[in-house]
């Protein structure tokens, strides 16, 4: 396929501004340890005026366990099976 005169222009135009974008992307990484921290700190510090609702009824810690909390007694869930098919989908 042969391309236009115009589709030409437009194509010289945008490699013309690979440059531009290439050190648009280095300065922008090279920021980004720093902006890092900072949103790490005011994360952090938002944090620690966060508190958990009135009227939670079960809390998990998300952290690749089965544990949990609820109505304040500690507890494990069970892994039924292997299976990524839903529990209702399951023939027994």
């Amino acid at each position: 396929m042969v391309s236009t005169s115009d589709q030409a222009r437009r194509l010289a135009a945008l490699d013309k501004a690979i440059p531009g974008a290439e050190q648009l992307v280095k300065t922008r990484e090279a920021e980004l340890p720093e902006t890092q921290k900072r949103w790490e700190n005011e994360a952090a510090a938002r944090a620690v005026s966060m508190k958990e609702p009135e009227d939670l009824v079960a809390r998990f810690t998300f952290d690749e366990t089965l544990e949990g909390e609820w109505r304040d007694a500690k507890f494990t869930g069970l892994f039924k099976g292997t299976s990524n098919a839903p529990v209702w989908g399951v023939a027994n």
